[in-house]
């Protein structure tokens, strides 16, 4: 992988630790914790969610390690309080999953946009070759 395709990685990445830590804190927010949202963390601004290890150093030392092959990140854990879940089990649980299904959701929407990129440059060459 070179420098191009890290260039192309690091937003992808940046964008899925950030939906991941705000999923978190939303779903905290809709179990009726409000730290996230008091503490300013309850955002979309990478500022508030880079942390210098997690999200720069590891992704460049896998990336420069695995030559390419593996880059893998994190972010500021958002906080919460499940002192403040409605449901302290149900909230927990909500809460603790919406991270994961956000990046599931995330790599879902990935997979079927590059198959219908896919599929559409595929129409694209053959119609190219057949002079249309």
């Amino acid at each position: 992988m070179g420098l191009q395709d890290l260039l192309l990685v690091v937003p992808v990445l940046l964008f899925s630790v950030i939906a991941h830590e705000y999923a978190h804190g939303y779903a905290a927010l809709k179990q009726g914790d409000t730290t996230a949202l008091s503490q300013g963390r309850l955002t979309w601004n990478p500022v508030k969610h880079i942390d210098p290890w997690m999200t720069i150093l590891m992704p460049l030392l896998l990336w420069y390690a695995s030559h390419g092959s593996v880059v893998l990140g994190g972010a500021k854990p958002v906080p919460v309080d499940p002192r403040n879940y409605r449901n302290y089990r149900r909230g927990d649980i909500i809460v603790s999953l919406a991270g994961v299904f956000t990046n599931l959701l995330i790599a879902v929407a990935c997979a079927a946009l590059i198959a219908v990129v896919g599929v559409a440059g595929r129409a694209r060459a053959i119609e190219q070759s057949a002079g249309i």
